[in-house]
């Protein structure tokens, strides 16, 4: 019987770590390898779904000391249902690309946090492996013979680098296939969950547009505006007019001067808010792209384990898109 020591997670969360924990387990039996590394790990959520449930020795690697010292702390407060012998530990590690280049030392390191150097395996796992990590983790798994299986599942797309993140594979490199930061940062949409919930463009994205045109009218640099944090900015404007005096504290905090005569913030918005129909329109008609470029991205890394000799190697859907819309994970076996 499966302990519930994840109940409070959400649906989406609940549901990616238990399909997640299952399919790792069924390669960990496959590979007898009794050892996971969780690359990313954050709060160890899928760490203790494969300790707790599967018996699995579990290290999580995270760059986060906050995440790190909060899934200690879980841990211990979970230590009434601890396995015996199990090995359940997170580390803080920045995991950048040119850990390639120290590969032996860090699979030193993973092998002296599983408390015995002579344990010569380990599958490397990832849920929801931010940006470049994906990429990272599948150079690691190609050079060293130590992880007999890796199953990442990427996101964060809008994240990666043309070049440097993506191709991965020698084939699209050859014939010069290339994405800008534009098409990364599509992939990231779902128009299935999109269609499912209803959902609609939010306004804050005409609103960030006409501000834009004021900066540019007003000859003001808009390279000041990466100076203020627009997240959830348009949730907190009832009006035009709130999210552009929002903008304008933060950006005097800054040290920058914007000054715009409120009468005229409402002639621009007068002016602009037609648009908005027509820009719901095309967001959906563009979003139906999205797909196509993550599978793009998703192929060029299945593409790359093949061209490195790894055969066993494939695509699989293990989510709900609706529930959780980076739902796909690459699986390889050495």
């Amino acid at each position: 019987k499966k302990q519930q020591h994840n109940s409070f997670l959400s649906e989406k969360k609940h549901h990616e770590v238990e399909y997640l924990a299952n399919i790792v387990n069924q390669i960990a039996i496959k590979t007898k390898c009794e050892n996971i590394v969780d690359f990313g790990s954050g709060k160890g959520y899928l760490g203790y779904e494969l300790v707790y449930n599967y018996g699995l020795n579990v290290l999580g690697v995270e760059s986060s000391m906050k995440n790190v010292v909060s899934s200690e702390k879980r841990k211990k407060m979970l230590s009434k249902h601890q396995i015996e012998d199990k090995i359940l530990k997170s580390i803080a590690c920045h995991i950048h690309p040119d850990l390639i280049d120290s590969s032996e030392s860090f699979i030193e390191d993973l092998k002296n946090n599983f408390l015995s150097p002579t344990m010569n395996n380990a599958l490397l796992v990832g849920l929801h492996s931010c940006g470049n990590l994906t990429c990272t983790a599948l150079k690691l798994f190609s050079k060293e013979n130590y992880f007999h299986g890796v199953v990442m599942i990427g996101c964060c797309h809008n994240l990666l680098e043309n070049k440097k993140d993506f191709p991965m594979s020698d084939y699209l490199n050859q014939c010069s296939v290339s994405l800008e930061r534009n098409a990364f940062m599509l992939a990231c949409q779902c128009p299935i969950r999109w269609n499912s919930e209803k959902q609609t463009l939010s306004k804050s994205v005409l609103y960030r547009a006409i501000l834009e045109k004021i900066f540019e009218d007003y000859q003001i640099d808009r390279s000041n505006l990466k100076a203020v944090q627009f997240r959830n900015l348009g949730q907190k404007s009832s009006t035009f007019k709130e999210y552009v005096l929002l903008v304008n504290d933060k950006l005097q905090t800054k040290g920058v001067c914007f000054k715009v005569e409120e009468e005229q913030i409402e002639k621009y918005w007068d002016k602009y808010k037609g648009f908005w129909e027509g820009m719901k329109e095309y967001h959906m008609v563009r979003m139906q792209l999205a797909p196509s470029i993550e599978k793009l991205i998703l192929l060029d890394r299945l593409l790359y384990l093949i061209e490195k000799g790894f055969t066993k190697s494939g695509i699989v859907r293990l989510f709900s898109p609706v529930i959780s819309p980076r739902c796909y994970a690459i699986i390889s076996l050495r």
